[in-house]
């Protein structure tokens, strides 16, 4: 799988989330300790050259969904 998939597959996978769990981008940003800009770029398709790893052990900590799973077709 090429990475821009897997980029792909996150940001969807991403807004999904945050959609299943009746999130509005405020709180799901909260949630992560990230910003509500940052929510907006991510769902848009756009990952900042700059995030680090430690948004996908926030994932994992808020919401049960393991780093593996952000990046496949699905995360259920």
């Amino acid at each position: 799988m090429k990475n821009s998939d897997l980029i792909c597959n996150f940001c969807k996978n991403f807004h999904q989330i945050r959609v299943d769990n009746k999130l509005s981008k405020e709180k799901m940003a909260k949630a992560l300790g990230i910003t509500v800009y940052l929510v907006r770029k991510i769902e848009s398709g756009i990952l900042p050259p700059r995030l680090g790893c430690s948004i996908l052990m926030n994932i994992y900590n808020a919401f049960g969904v393991l780093p593996s799973a952000m990046v496949s077709k699905s995360y259920k």
